[in-house]
């Protein structure tokens, strides 16, 4: 299922170059009528998020408060030469707009995927797999933007940064 949603991102990311052009998310959301929405929402759980895409409004929300902390925790421990901190709205544009693209394509490969199940052992029914919907979007950001790392390190920064994971390979602040 990953190497599909992954191939389906690639290909997905190859259409939309051929049929834009390079642009950046900003005009690539412009280009495809996205409204794009800014807001500097409070950080706590479960609502820790960078971007966010309604479908029913095609309005693609981006957390500045968010943003604007990782941005601070790149700063703060000397990573922007991994990752640059310039990469970070690209990355979060480019993810969203992929969860536009899928709107527009009920049989893409990264919502059709259904994970056959039973109920008490008896009567089946399918699942999606939203999983496999992120893989996609993370791997076409990451086409998109142009970028070698994976743009799932964004994310772990901001829960580094709220303290909701440790890691011990940065140096201690002083």
């Amino acid at each position: 299922m990953l190497d599909g949603a992954v191939q389906t991102a690639t290909n997905t990311a190859r259409q939309v170059m051929a049929q834009y052009g390079l642009l950046s998310p900003q005009e690539l959301a412009e280009a495809m009528c996205l409204k794009l929405v800014h807001t500097s929402g409070e950080l706590r759980q479960p609502y820790l998020y960078m971007g966010l895409y309604e479908p029913a409004t095609r309005t693609i929300t981006v957390n500045e408060s968010a943003i604007l902390l990782v941005r601070q925790f790149i700063d703060a421990n000397g990573l922007e030469v991994f990752t640059p901190s310039a990469d970070i709205m690209r990355v979060v544009l480019f993810h969203e707009i992929f969860h536009a693209l899928e709107e527009e394509k009920p049989d893409i490969y990264t919502r059709s995927r259904m994970l056959e199940r039973r109920v008490l052992g008896i009567l089946p029914y399918k699942r999606g797999l939203a999983g496999v919907s992120e893989v996609g979007a993370i791997h076409f950001s990451r086409c998109m933007a142009g970028i070698s790392y994976s743009p799932c390190i964004f994310e772990r920064y901001l829960l580094l940064a709220l303290g909701q994971l440790s890691i011990d390979f940065l140096p201690p602040k002083v």
